[in-house]
């Protein structure tokens, strides 16, 4: 039997299958073609030859470019290293006040004391009789504001002299072991001038006067009602912001009737006093 042909057409197979084999593993170790290139993107600013188109009219720099100032009026904040005096047009903001504060507005209670000179005269039948001395004054007065820094009060004052001095035909003597008072009440008025925060004030009064022996606690002699007034003028500073303190001086007048004879009593106070007031 005849074996070429077979023998040819194996040998034409084989050759076959090893070209193959041979164009595939160099298609494999080939390098694939490389991607299209995509689109670049547009230069950054500092690229040569860029520039940003040209800024609207009345445009400025943004507060962080150079040279930059701050605009007119403008101050750093009270916190920043170096705060001196506020810029021009700079409006603080206002303290927190509470209602009422340093004003005279409400209930009003003025209380006083200190010292002064009270002198007496009393003429009968052509004769006059004095006593005076110096002594205790005070006064307190209850009332309210009526309208601003004007206010309406009651008041009673009074003065005390221990062993006043007794002046008759030309001849004094001490006495010794009496107390003589003159008291009076009324209502009054009384102006504050502010931002001083002194005052005026004058009180229509009912006044009498009295002499006690200090010894025997009787009663010597004494006045029927009669009328006067008084006249004050004050500075005072607050030291709350409803209280005040201060001084003031005071004149007082009185004229009475005698109880045991008919003659009349006139009366003369000069005081300097402490006071306190609430408003």
């Amino acid at each position: 039997m005849n074996m070429r042909p077979g023998m040819f057409l194996l040998s034409g197979f084989v050759s076959a299958l090893v070209f193959l084999g041979a164009s595939t593993t160099m298609a494999q170790e080939q390098t694939p073609y490389p991607p299209a290139p995509e689109a670049q993107p547009a230069p950054p600013p500092s690229a040569p030859g860029y520039a940003y188109p040209p800024p609207p009219p009345g445009y400025g720099p943004p507060p962080s470019a150079p040279g930059y100032g701050p605009p007119p009026g403008y101050g750093p904040p009270p916190s920043a290293p170096g705060y001196g005096y506020p810029p021009p047009g700079y409006v603080p903001v206002a303290a927190y006040v509470p209602p009422g504060y340093h004003q005279h507005d409400g209930f009003y209670l003025n209380l006083r004391m200190g010292g002064g000179y009270l002198t007496t005269t009393e003429s009968y039948h052509g004769q006059s009789a004095t006593a005076s001395g110096g002594g205790f004054a005070f006064t307190a007065a209850f009332g309210g504001v009526i309208t601003p820094n004007l206010i309406l009060y009651g008041e009673m004052l009074g003065i005390v002299v221990e062993n006043p001095t007794v002046s008759q035909g030309g001849s004094s003597q001490t006495r010794d072991g009496v107390s003589m008072t003159m008291v009076g009440f009324g209502p009054g008025l009384a102006y504050y001038v502010e931002p001083v925060n002194a005052y005026f004030s004058a009180t229509f009064t009912l006044s009498q006067l009295s002499a006690s022996s200090t010894n025997t606690d009787t009663r010597i002699a004494e006045s029927e009602m009669g009328v006067g007034f008084s006249m004050s003028a004050g500075k005072e500073w607050w030291i709350s912001t409803d209280w005040g303190l201060g001084a003031a001086f005071q004149f007082q007048f009185a004229s009475m009737k005698d109880k045991g004879i008919d003659a009349r009593i006139t009366g003369l106070g000069f005081v300097a006093l402490f006071s306190a007031t609430y408003n």
